[in-house]
């Protein structure tokens, strides 16, 4: 049996991981804990998917009792990353797996030109191991060249398509890539790249665009395919991909996911809400962030189809979730439903057959929960918290009557997710009591083990728990709420100030359509706090607004002392503030406001 764990993943036969797991303490209710998530959370996502019409023979086998067997032997292939579009492709050919508005396929089409992109890799010299960069965007092709990479074992390391090309060639180099596909939109950082990185193979979309560009045309690798399906030994403790942090902390850092932190992940998102192999989700969110790849993993995982928007464009979007008959809705960060619902003609577009919106990646409020349950009715708010080091670590749906119940759940991130174990802890490393703020340090099979290039001196983990940097709080049900970034709370006059607390008094005036709360260099109170203000179209607001909106709703000292109107607020490439550049314009962005 303990063979049979370790196959699985259970028993982790790496003693570093195993110590951040909590292995290896001769702890056994910390053992046992893990084991039954592990097990536990494995053995019901399988028996639910029998229920819903295949692994028949696998569940058989786990209700009377072979469970050693199918741990040791089945379990250990199933649950890599290409498990699921093999199983997909065989249990549900026909059913819609990608779609844009320029295409779709199902799953026995994706299955097959995977694999026939998969063995055109290979043919070119790509293999297991290999780091492949993927600057493209939303697409068809997108998908093609992850579930190839994932069949071959090579490691697809999705690239922010909004970097400069200079940025771009860091990360090429920083993850040694030795492959990079490039849309023909990002031709001109092709010719970047190939001129910096020693690259063995270099695909474009189109031809390439200049004659000194050593690359192959998509339509050239793929005459190189075959329709045989390779044959590669892919273990959990292989690579699966290479991800970027979006930076709103700092310069983008390289995050390594394994295989098993993927399969994880995607199991872990399957799990709950009623969801099943019928889910349709439709997303603007780019692909080479997490929230884009939750999508991916998710629908996998599920056997549902995934509809991709190539941007926030509300026509686009909106057309595609009637189109389709989307059950799911993920955009990022909240405020765009807002753009959703400010385009004139949404109401003409049936949306009735949205079932759950999800939140992420950014502050939601009664307002922007208001817009959703406008457009869509007849759904529920997934709300979530996660980041790139770590996956997935929170997740529930709350229905409109929840919220009409208990407003304040608007503001949560929902309770933990299977396999994951989360403290919050003071500036001493102690457990907070419930309800009090405190950062949120983790623990899980899907927290990374390092970034790219750096040192173990540079590494966010205190004891094999992850400091995510995030302040939370904890309520007696178990829902957890975001209260801030650590290095976002305000230092004013001896207190303690979380931004997102001002800014969700802000944006309860129908005049501010978006706003950002940073501290500024003040002579008397040490840091004060500075609002920087986007108005809704047309609206107008003075200072005397400003004032009057605050009294009352906020203690003195949480109140802002300057502020500024913008045109727009810096933002990253998936909508998040950058709240660093609106404070190193300090005092020359902001003007003292006078009460």
């Amino acid at each position: 049996m303990v063979l049979a764990l370790s196959k699985l993943g259970v028993l982790d036969r790496h003693p570093q991981r195993r110590r951040r797991m909590g292995h290896g303490r001769g702890d056994d209710e910390v053992l046992l804990r893990v084991l039954r998530y592990r097990v536990g959370s494995i053995v019901h996502l399988v028996l639910r998917m029998a229920g819903n019409g295949y692994l028949d023979d696998l569940r058989t086998r786990v209700v009377f009792g072979e469970i050693d067997d199918v741990l040791a032997g089945e379990v250990e292939w199933m649950f890599q990353v290409d498990y699921f579009l093999t199983r997909n492709a065989t249990c549900y050919p026909d059913q819609l797996a990608i779609a844009t508005a320029k295409g779709a396929l199902t799953w026995k089409e994706l299955d097959e030109r995977a694999t026939w992109l998969a063995q055109a890799l290979a043919a070119k010299g790509v293999c297991k191991g290999m780091r492949v960069a993927v600057l493209w965007h939303n697409s068809i092709e997108w998908a093609l060249i992850w579930y190839a990479c994932q069949r071959l074992g090579a490691v697809p390391m999705p690239l922010n398509t909004r970097l400069l090309p200079e940025e771009i060639v860091h990360h090429v180099e920083l993850a040694m890539c030795e492959a990079m596909f490039c849309a023909a939109r990002f031709g001109t950082a092709a010719q970047g790249v190939a001129a910096s990185c020693d690259l063995r193979l270099l695909v474009m979309e189109a031809s390439p665009v200049a004659d000194s560009l050593e690359a192959v045309s998509w339509d050239d690798l793929l005459a190189c395919g075959s329709s045989e399906r390779p044959i590669v030994d892919v273990s959990e403790d292989d690579e699966s991909v290479v991800l970027f942090t979006s930076g709103t902390t700092g310069e983008p850092k390289g995050v390594v996911r394994t295989q098993r932190m993927v399969r994880d992940h995607a199991l872990v998102l399957a799990m709950g809400d009623g969801a099943s192999h019928d889910e349709v989700m439709v997303t603007a969110s780019p692909l080479y962030h997490t929230a884009g790849l939750l999508c991916v993993l998710k629908m996998a995982a599920l056997a549902g189809a995934l509809v991709l928007a190539e941007r926030l464009d509300p026509p686009v979007v909106l057309g595609l979730i009637e189109r389709f008959r989307a059950t799911q809705v993920m955009l990022v960060p909240p405020v765009v439903y807002g753009r959703l619902a400010a385009h004139d003609g949404w109401r003409s577009y049936d949306l009735s057959s949205v079932r759950q919106v999800l939140i992420s990646a950014g502050r939601c409020d009664l307002s922007y929960a208001r817009i959703a349950f406008m457009l869509f009715p007849q759904a529920s708010l997934r709300f979530s918290w996660g980041s790139t080091e770590a996956c997935s670590l929170t997740g529930r749906a709350v229905s409109r009557e929840e919220i009409e119940r208990d407003p304040e759940l608007v503001c949560t991130v929902g309770t933990v997710n299977p396999l994951v174990e989360i403290r919050l802890v003071d500036e001493q490393g102690a457990d907070v009591p419930e309800g009090s703020v405190g950062e949120a340090i983790v623990r899980s099979p899907m927290v990374f083990e390092g970034y790219l290039g750096s040192g173990e001196a540079d590494e966010p983990f205190v004891d094999g728990w992850l400091k995510t940097g995030d302040m939370l709080k904890r309520d007696a049900r178990g829902f957890y709420y975001l209260v801030d970034r650590k290095k976002d709370v305000i230092k004013t006059g001896g207190e303690n100030v979380y931004a997102l607390e001002v800014e969700r008094v802000l944006l309860t005036s129908p005049s501010i359509e978006d706003c950002a709360v940073v501290g500024v260099r003040d002579e008397r109170y040490e840091e004060g706090i500075a609002a920087a203000i986007r108005l809704a179209p047309g609206a107008t607001l003075t200072a005397d607004d400003l004032v009057k909106l605050c009294d009352g709703r906020l203690p003195g000292f949480k109140k802002p002392r300057y502020w500024a109107v913008v045109d727009e607020l810096p933002v990253n490439s998936v909508g998040k503030v950058q709240k660093g550049k609106l404070r190193a314009q300090g005092r020359s962005l902001f003007s003292p406001l006078h009460s």
